[in-house]
C-alpha cells in the first residue's frame, strides 16, 4: 500500500514539473518578451525563438541591462533527448 502511494506522488511530481516547465513558464516568459521587445517568433515543432530588439531592465525598470538587434535560441528540443549537441559559431 505505501508502494502504490509513492508512485502517485512520484507521477504527480513529474506531471506537476511537466506542467511548469513546458506550459506555465513559456507563457510567463513570453508575455515579457512580448513587452520588452518588438517582435517575437516561436517555432514549437523545431524549438527555436527569434526576437528582435530585446531589452531587459534592471529592477528599477530604467536602467537597460540587456539590450541586442536580434536575439535567436534554437533549442532543438530532439537533440536534448538523444544528447547529440552541436556548437554552432
Amino acid at each position: 500500500m505505501l508502494d502504490k502511494r509513492w508512485k502517485k506522488f512520484t507521477l504527480a511530481g513529474f506531471v506537476a514539473a511537466f506542467l511548469i516547465s513546458f506550459i506555465i513558464l513559456p507563457l510567463i516568459a513570453q508575455r515579457y518578451i512580448e513587452k520588452n521587445s518588438e517582435t517575437m517568433t516561436f517555432n514549437l515543432l523545431t524549438g527555436s525563438v527569434s526576437i528582435e530588439k530585446p531589452v531587459i531592465f534592471e529592477r528599477d525598470k530604467q536602467l537597460i541591462f540587456f539590450q541586442a538587434e536580434e536575439l535567436y535560441v534554437n533549442a532543438a528540443p530532439s537533440r536534448m533527448i538523444t544528447r547529440y549537441y552541436v556548437e554552432e559559431n
